[in-house]
């Protein structure tokens, strides 16, 4: 089993505007339950455009970039199980939150990786190239008839 901080939780919700709204439909699924009634309830109640077309997808989110108490109440709720209380979002309204799954976090492939990698080392040869240009180049200024003009501070 890995450590508490490397797990990772896919959730599903649907985002209103209001807590009465949450709670009424926290009801409402209670009664009828089950993921398919969640599914419709995503399309015909969230507001929330980013994941109403995937059923209220949100997707796995590391425990460790979650907040401390939404990543306690996340993980005590068991899969395929809803939260019993709607969580509040700012001021974007409130989310009734579906725990559909939780697993150990897979380290990424060197193939994941290779982009990011690849990235970074280009920069940092850019950064070398960019310095040794730099401290190899001789910058003078000259004035009209050629005559170098020496170079002075900025006053």
């Amino acid at each position: 089993m890995a450590p508490k901080d490397d797990m990772e939780v896919s959730i599903r919700h649907i985002m209103v505007k209001t807590e009465e709204e949450a709670k009424a439909i926290i009801k409402e699924l209670k009664k009828s339950g089950g993921a398919d009634k969640f599914s419709d309830m995503v399309a015909s109640k969230s507001i929330d455009a980013s994941t109403k077309d995937k059923k209220g997808e949100i997707g796995y989110l590391p425990k460790k970039n979650l907040p401390a108490d939404l990543a306690d109440i996340l993980f005590k709720v068991p899969k395929a199980s809803m939260l019993p209380e709607p969580v509040k979002l700012g001021d974007r309204g409130f989310s009734v939150i579906r725990v559909e799954d939780k697993r150990e976090m897979k380290p990424q492939t060197i193939e994941q990786l290779a982009p990011r990698l690849t990235q970074i080392l280009m920069q940092r040869e850019s950064a070398k190239i960019v310095m040794k240009l730099r401290e190899d180049s001789k910058v003078e200024l000259r004035d009209i008839k050629g005559n170098i003009i020496p170079n002075k501070p900025a006053e």
